[in-house]
């Protein structure tokens, strides 16, 4: 049977709800087919796919009686007949803006709310860097009421690749998730999947492709209403969140008893070298210095696993050292530093909006060092640290590392969706669909002796 994540439980998992052939709610008000449609969303998320190319599915040891396995078994016609009940997307009206600064769209982000990757610090970092690049030009594309209310916007980047016009989010390489920024008062009647993405067509600027890149299936505990799209297809790699408690004792109760022993005994054991620290670096020059020492040693360990590293590229850097210098001060980037006298044994970096943080990087000192897991101890502080400050959900980002399932994160499948907008563009996105659907065959890929995907931001083993 498939687990459902803690978080997205549904409340009334136990009442009985009518037991019919075909649509097992005929009696639901629209506001409950809403919320049935939003729920269906969230099971994405813990693996079920509700998509036309998955045309039913079943949980093995599903009750009738059940309310949250029947609707778990709900069909793809079930989800249909949902929307069809919602008229959500009458009086919608969609439009896209150019900008070159990102003070051109602050005030239509007003009252949204996003990712980590998509809110404003991250995009005014982006754009100080990124945004002034060759062919590169920015759009916000909102949905909006009859009455002028912004009740989603999506940042979106227009480039040339192989001959085309590619609209995508702003990413070059530093970018984990792609998703909307949102208004929380209207998400449930917000239109989702293929209805959204008929209107946001309409104003979408000229282009031979969309493509937006490890589409996140949550925005600040809000269901991302373009994950559900007919035209996505999963990525390889996946997210991991960890859902934090309100208290500290109640999350590290939750570890296993052999990983609280070993935070323990590396932290003791680190506590007896000479002069030794752990703490939040609260200054913009000390944090750049660690940055710099961190980025060093990351490169050498990526480069001893014979691995490609970029992230010391030009404007890689420039974009870690511009988050740095703009959110150092306010706690919208944050970094632990682990250090003996003058040492800097460990580091990382991360990123918060909201109640969500988002881990990107660490790296460590190894020989002797190594053997106090440095890397263990900067993520057990931060993880403090972050559910001190008011963090519910800390997301270690991309990368299947054994660290994260050992302080208890959850994998998050991700999806990638292109799709053609003009006729240029039709042949660049069967032919991507086609791969990406031949790659999933396990004999192809026996075959052809193909490895991993290596995460693009690659973190130390801890």
């Amino acid at each position: 049977m498939l687990s459902t994540p803690s978080a997205l439980r549904a409340p009334n998992a136990k009442d009985e709800l009518p037991h019919t052939r075909g649509n097992p709610w005929p009696n639901l008000a629209d506001d409950s087919l809403r919320s049935v449609h939003h729920t269906a969303s969230q099971l994405a998320y813990s693996g079920v796919r509700l998509r036309k190319i998955e045309k039913s599915m079943r949980f093995d040891g599903a009750k009738p009686g059940n309310g949250w396995m029947m609707f778990a078994r709900m069909t793809l016609q079930d989800v249909t007949g949902v929307d069809d009940a919602c008229p959500v997307t009458h009086g919608w009206s969609a439009r896209a803006r150019p900008f070159s600064r990102l003070e051109e769209i602050l005030p239509l982000l007003e009252g949204l709310e996003a990712s980590p990757f998509q809110s404003p610090h991250w995009l005014s970092a982006w754009m100080d860097v990124f945004g002034g690049c060759p062919g590169v030009e920015c759009f916000l594309v909102t949905l909006e009421s009859t009455n002028g209310v912004i009740a989603l916007a999506l940042p979106l980047v227009r480039r040339h690749e192989a001959g085309l016009r590619i609209l995508e989010g702003p990413d070059f390489g530093v970018t984990d998730y792609t998703a909307p920024l949102i208004r929380r008062a209207v998400v449930s009647q917000l239109p989702v999947g293929d209805e959204l993405l008929k209107l946001i067509r309409t104003a979408l600027p000229a282009a031979d492709l969309l493509r937006l890149n490890r589409l996140c299936p949550l925005v600040q505990g809000m269901v991302n209403p373009l994950y559900a799209e007919h035209w996505t297809q999963p990525n390889r790699m996946s997210g991991w969140r960890l859902p934090l408690p309100e208290s500290w004792a109640e999350y590290y109760d939750r570890l296993s008893s052999r990983m609280r022993d070993k935070l323990g005994r590396n932290g003791r054991r680190f506590a007896r070298a000479p002069a030794t620290s752990i703490a939040l670096i609260q200054d913009v020059d000390a944090a750049l210095a660690a940055l710099a020492t961190l980025d060093a040693l990351q490169a050498g360990r990526i480069k001893d696993k014979g691995l490609d590293y970029h992230l010391n590229a030009p404007l890689h850097a420039a974009f870690y050292r511009r988050l740095v210098e703009l959110g150092i001060a306010n706690g919208r980037t944050l970094m632990s530093e682990l250090r003996s006298e003058n040492l800097m044994v460990a580091a990382n970096f991360a990123v918060r909006h909201g109640s969500e943080l988002v881990y990107l990087r660490v790296a460590n000192l190894f020989g002797e060092w190594g053997k106090m897991s440095p890397g263990l101890l900067a993520n057990e502080h931060l993880i403090r640290e972050a559910q001190a400050a008011g963090v519910r959900v800390f997301d270690f980002g991309m990368g299947n590392y054994e660290y994260k399932r050992r302080f208890g994160a959850e994998e998050t499948p991700l999806v990638d969706l292109v799709v053609p907008l003009s006729l240029k563009g039709w042949p660049a996105a069967l032919v991507w669909h086609a791969v990406r659907r031949l790659s999933r065959i396990s004999l192809l890929r026996r075959l052809t002796g193909r490895a991993a995907v290596p995460c693009p931001r690659e973190q130390s083993d801890c």
